[in-house]
C-alpha cells in the first residue's frame, strides 16, 4: 500500500504571512527610537533642616519653587521655629541681605494654585527663569535650595487677620562677563510671587507697592532698588493692574513710604508681559506713569488673524459674512464651532477675537449679540479630568495627567473609554467625562442637521483653553464624532504631539507667539522647551537683565529699543502637528522667514550673540 503524502506547501508555507507580519514588526520597531530609562537608584528621604545661610529649603533647580518652600514652612511653623529665632524667615531679615548686596530685584508671578496644571507651569517657568540666568552669565548661589521670607500684605481691611504670604527667592551670582562690565552687576535675586496673592483683592499693584515699601527700613529713599516684575500670567491680573492706574491713592497707609504716591514708588521698575495675552489698548497707560512696560507674548488678536487666515485661504472654511441672521435662510456655508473654558478671561475672549477677526480683523467692535449664524459656541469648565491635588486616577476614571503632573498617556486606564466596561462614562463624581460625551454628541448632532437641511457643515472646531490636559480630552472626544473637520487651537505645547494612546492632535493647526525655542544665538545651549510660555519668559528675562542694570540718560533710549524690537519680533507662527513634531507653515510673505538663515544677514550672528538687542529676528 503506498505511502499518503502531504501535499502542498512545506513546514513553513502555510505560515508565510505569519513570517511576513514578523519580519515587518521588527524592521518597524528597528526604527523607532527605543524609551529613555533612568539608572538612579531611590534615595532615602532626611528631614534635616539644618543647612545654614538664608536658603534653606531643599529644592534642585527644576523643582516647584513654591509647593517646596511651603511644605518646609509647614514643617518649621509646627516646630515653631519662630519662637526660637524671632527674625527667622522676617523681611527684615531679608531686606538686610538686599541692603549689602544691592541685586537687581526679579519678581516673577506663578500660579499659586495646588492642581496638576498649575504645578506643571511653576516648573516650566522656573526652568526658563534658570535658563535664561544662565544664559546672561549668572549662576546660582546655592543650586540646590531656596529662602524664603513672609510677606504681610497690608491691604486689607481692619477686619482681616494679618496672613502672611510665603515668597521664595534665590539668589543668583555673576559668572562671567556679559556686554554689561559694571561692577555693581553681580547680584540679582529671584522672587517667586503667587499671582493669586497678587491680585486677591483686585490691585495687584497696590500690593506690589507694599512689597517694594517693606524692602526699606527707613522713608524710601531717592536712590531705590531696581525692581523687575516678569509677569503677569494671567489677562485677568493684567486687566486689574490697568484699573489700578486710574487709581493713584497716596500711601499713607504705608508708614515706610508715607511721603510717596503709589506711582513715585513704582516709577522706573520694568514690567515684562510673558503671559497676558489679552488685547487692551490701555496698557499704553504703564508709560504715562514712569513704569517700563514690555509684551514679550502675542495678543489674543494677532493669534486670532494667522488662525483665520491659514483657514480661510489654504484650509478653504469660508463662512459667508452677509448671510442673514437667520439659520434657516442660510445656504451650504462653512461653521465654526468653539469649544472653549469659560472659567478664564482667556477662555472668554479668544472665541469672540476668532469670530469678530472672520469678519473683520481690523475692526474694533465686539462681535454682536447673538453671534453670526456659522458661529457656535460650546463652554466648559477646566479640569474636566476632575482630578485635585493627591487624587489617584482610578478615582476620576482615567486623565491624560498623573498625580506628579505628567503624562500619563501610556497608563492602561488613562483613555476617555475606560470609565466602565461599556465605554460610557457615569453621570456623577468630580470627573466631566460625561458633560464631555454629551457635548460631543450635540456638535455632531448640529453637524448632522445643517447637512440634512442643506445649510452646510461644521467646517472647523476650535479647541480654545489654557490647560493642554483639556485640550487633549476634547480632542479625544470630539475627533472622533467630527473626523472631517480641521481642528485648531493656541499655544504651542510638547504634550500636543502624538504620545503614547492620545494621538487625536495628529494635523492639528496651533497658532503660537514663539515656537519651543529662539534663534541658535539666544537659546546658547539651553535644549528646546516645552511650551511657547517658556520661550516668552525665557526672552524677557534676557531682555530684564540686560536692561535692568541701565540708569541715567541711556535708558530712555534703551526703552524705546526695547519696544521697537518686541514690535519687530513678536510675529505670531503657525505650526501642524506632525506624527512626531509640529511642523511650521508659511503664514503670508510679508511675514519673516520662519526659519531665516544666518548668511542672508551679514553680520547679525554674532551682534546677536553679544546683545540681545542687536538681534534682527528672534
Amino acid at each position: 500500500m503506498a505511502e499518503e503524502r502531504q501535499t502542498g506547501p512545506g513546514l513553513l508555507g502555510n505560515n508565510w504571512i505569519l513570517l511576513a507580519i514578523v519580519a515587518f514588526g521588527a524592521v518597524y520597531a528597528s526604527f523607532q527610537t527605543p524609551p529613555l530609562t533612568g539608572s538612579r537608584p531611590a534615595g532615602v528621604q532626611l528631614d534635616l533642616h539644618d543647612h545654614r545661610g538664608s536658603q534653606q529649603v531643599d529644592a534642585r533647580l527644576w523643582q516647584d519653587p513654591l509647593a517646596a518652600t511651603v511644605e518646609y514652612a509647614k514643617v518649621e511653623e509646627k516646630d515653631q521655629v519662630h519662637k526660637k529665632n524671632p527674625r527667622a524667615h522676617s523681611i527684615e531679615e531679608f531686606t538686610e541681605i538686599l541692603g549689602e548686596r544691592k541685586p537687581l530685584v526679579v519678581g516673577v508671578t506663578i500660579p499659586g494654585a495646588p492642581y496638576t496644571e498649575d504645578s506643571e507651569l511653576r516648573r516650566r517657568l522656573r526652568y526658563a527663569i534658570v535658563a535664561a540666568l544662565n544664559v546672561t552669565g549668572y549662576a546660582p548661589e546655592d543650586s540646590e535650595h531656596l529662602g524664603y521670607f513672609k510677606h504681610y500684605n497690608i491691604l486689607r481691611s481692619a477686619e482681616e487677620l494679618p496672613v502672611p504670604t510665603v515668597i521664595p527667592f534665590e539668589w543668583y551670582e555673576r559668572y562671567k562677563n556679559t556686554n554689561i562690565q559694571d561692577a555693581n552687576t553681580k547680584w540679582v535675586v529671584v522672587l517667586w510671587i503667587d499671582e493669586s496673592r497678587l491680585g486677591s483683592q483686585g490691585h495687584p499693584l497696590w500690593y506690589l507697592v507694599s512689597l517694594l515699601c517693606a524692602f526699606e527700613p527707613q522713608e524710601f529713599p531717592k536712590e531705590k532698588i531696581t525692581f523687575i516684575l516678569i509677569g503677569p500670567q494671567t489677562s485677568g491680573t493684567l486687566r486689574n493692574m490697568i484699573s489700578d492706574i486710574s487709581d493713584d491713592r497716596t500711601s499713607a497707609w504705608q508708614p515706610k513710604c508715607r511721603e510717596q504716591s503709589m506711582f513715585s514708588v513704582l516709577e522706573n521698575s520694568f514690567i515684562y508681559n510673558f503671559g497676558a495675552t489679552a488685547a487692551t489698548p490701555s496698557e499704553r497707560e504703564f508709560t504715562t506713569k514712569h513704569i517700563n512696560y514690555y509684551r514679550s507674548i502675542s495678543t489674543d488678536d494677532d493669534l486670532a488673524k494667522v488662525l483665520v487666515e491659514e483657514l480661510h485661504q489654504r484650509r478653504g472654511v469660508d463662512p459667508d459674512k452677509d448671510t442673514p441672521s437667520q439659520l434657516a435662510q442660510t445656504k451650504n456655508l462653512d461653521h465654526i464651532a468653539f469649544v472653549s473654558e469659560w472659567d478664564t478671561v482667556y477662555g472668554r475672549n479668544l472665541p469672540e477675537a476668532i469670530t469678530k477677526c472672520f469678519i473683520d480683523c481690523n475692526s474694533t467692535a465686539s462681535v454682536n449679540t447673538p453671534p453670526p449664524p456659522w458661529a457656535h459656541y460650546f463652554s466648559y469648565l477646566r479640569g474636566l479630568d476632575g482630578q485635585l491635588p493627591h487624587t489617584k486616577i482610578s478615582d476620576v476614571g482615567g486623565s491624560p495627567r498623573d498625580q506628579s503632573g505628567t503624562y500619563a498617556g501610556s497608563k492602561p486606564d488613562s483613555s476617555l473609554e475606560a470609565r466602565s466596561a461599556d465605554g460610557r462614562e457615569r453621570a456623577e463624581g468630580q470627573g466631566q467625562f460625561d458633560y464631555l460625551r454629551r457635548l460631543a454628541g450635540q456638535i455632531r448632532a448640529l453637524d448632522e442637521k445643517l447637512r440634512r437641511h442643506d445649510h452646510g457643515r461644521i467646517a472647523a472646531i476650535g479647541i480654545l483653553g489654557s490647560d493642554v490636559y483639556d485640550k487633549l480630552v476634547l480632542l479625544q472626544a470630539l475627533r472622533p464624532e467630527l473626523p472631517e473637520a480641521q481642528f485648531f487651537t493656541t499655544d504651542l505645547d510638547a504634550l500636543l504631539l502624538p504620545q503614547g494612546k492620545f494621538r487625536q492632535s495628529r494635523n492639528v493647526l496651533v497658532a503660537s507667539s514663539f515656537g519651543l525655542n529662539l534663534r541658535e544665538e539666544r537659546q546658547a545651549n539651553v535644549p528646546p522647551f516645552r511650551d511657547t510660555y517658556q520661550t516668552s519668559v525665557f526672552l524677557a528675562t534676557q531682555l530684564a537683565i540686560r536692561n535692568g542694570w541701565l540708569h541715567g540718560p541711556s535708558s530712555a533710549d534703551i526703552a524705546k529699543r526695547t519696544g521697537e524690537k518686541l514690535g519687530n519680533w513678536l510675529k505670531p507662527k503657525l505650526y501642524e502637528i506632525g506624527r512626531t513634531a509640529a511642523f511650521a507653515l508659511p503664514i503670508n510673505e510679508a511675514d519673516r522667514d520662519l526659519e531665516p538663515l544666518d548668511e542672508s544677514r551679514p553680520g547679525d550672528p554674532d551682534q546677536c550673540r553679544d546683545d540681545v538687542l542687536k538681534c534682527n529676528y528672534i
